[in-house]
Parts: C-alpha cells; sequence; structure tokens
C-alpha cells in the first residue's frame, strides 16, 4: 500500500463510495492480506501514485466537503503538494513514472495528462541535499490575514513558507 491514501469507517470497514470498491478486481487487503495478482487493487485505497505521502493536512475551512492538501515527500528532485479529498477520489498522482512535472523514465519535464498534478512542487537544491515537506497547516479563516492560508514547512531548509494561489 505503498504511496496510496487509504479511507477507512472509524469501525474499520471499508465505505462503500470507495473509488475502488466496485471494481472487478478489487480485493479487501486488510481481511486478506493483501493482492494476489497484479491486476487487483485493494478497495481501501482512495487515491494513489504518491511517492511518499508524509502528512496530510485537513482544510478547516470548507465545510460543504472534505478537503487535504498532502505533502509528498519526493524520491531524487521534487516536492510536492497535493489536493485530497472528497473531489479527489480514485486520483492518481503518478509516482513511480512522474516526479513533480517530470517523468522518471524520459526526463521530460511537462505534465502528463494521464496524472492529477500537483498543486504545487519545487526542486531540490541539489541531489545531496533536497528539500523534505514535513508539516503543514491551513490557517482558520479570520485567525490571520487573508494571504495566509495554508502554511508547510521543509525539514532540510529549516524554514515555514506560506503557499500563495
Amino acid at each position: 500500500l505503498h504511496g496510496k491514501i487509504l479511507r477507512l469507517n472509524d469501525d474499520g470497514s471499508i465505505p462503500e463510495s470507495n473509488p475502488f470498491m466496485d471494481s472487478t478486481d478489487t480485493n479487501k487487503c486488510g481481511k486478506h492480506g493483501g493482492i494476489t495478482s497484479s491486476n487487483q487493487v485493494c478497495a481501501e485505497i482512495f487515491s494513489l501514485g504518491m511517492q511518499n505521502p508524509f502528512h496530510l493536512a485537513m482544510n478547516p475551512n470548507n465545510a460543504q466537503q472534505v478537503e487535504f492538501r498532502v505533502g509528498d515527500i519526493g524520491g531524487s528532485n521534487w516536492e510536492e503538494i497535493s489536493y485530497g479529498g472528497s473531489a479527489y477520489a480514485g486520483h492518481n498522482y503518478g509516482w513511480p513514472v512522474v516526479e513533480g512535472p517530470c517523468s522518471n523514465t524520459s526526463g521530460n519535464c511537462s505534465l502528463l495528462d494521464e496524472f492529477h498534478d500537483p498543486e504545487y512542487y519545487y526542486e531540490h537544491v541539489r541531489q545531496s541535499r533536497g528539500g523534505y515537506i514535513v508539516g503543514s497547516a491551513f490557517v482558520p479563516k479570520g485567525l490571520w490575514p487573508v494571504k495566509y492560508e495554508y502554511l508547510f514547512i521543509d525539514f532540510v531548509f529549516g524554514k515555514i513558507y506560506n503557499l500563495i494561489k
């Protein structure tokens, strides 16, 4: 289940609305010990294609639906922040085919249509010293000026950043 976001009910059951619940190649991996063929997918999966979704931050400012941002620690070159939540069920964020805006196979750095693009990404300074998005938070409306909506921290760079749309 590496690189996946799972969604379960409070009692551990799988929501019927999970995007892979009705697939003919779905297996309940928590009960049956994983997948048994390369065609199968776990019913617990809500979205996939992340390299290392280290953390997520829930948006308290959106009462209409579940919305969060995922800090995806990159591989060799890029750090990513991606949207997630109710509107993103079943989305594939591209890993291991892409990292940030670049193909891991061709090196082409243009976003690919078959994957859901990250909201924001930035390149590591050099391969021996990359960044790591290790935390983030939405700023509740009315607490600070409106330009401060979402903050994230990079462990290696030791800084907190304000993501501005």
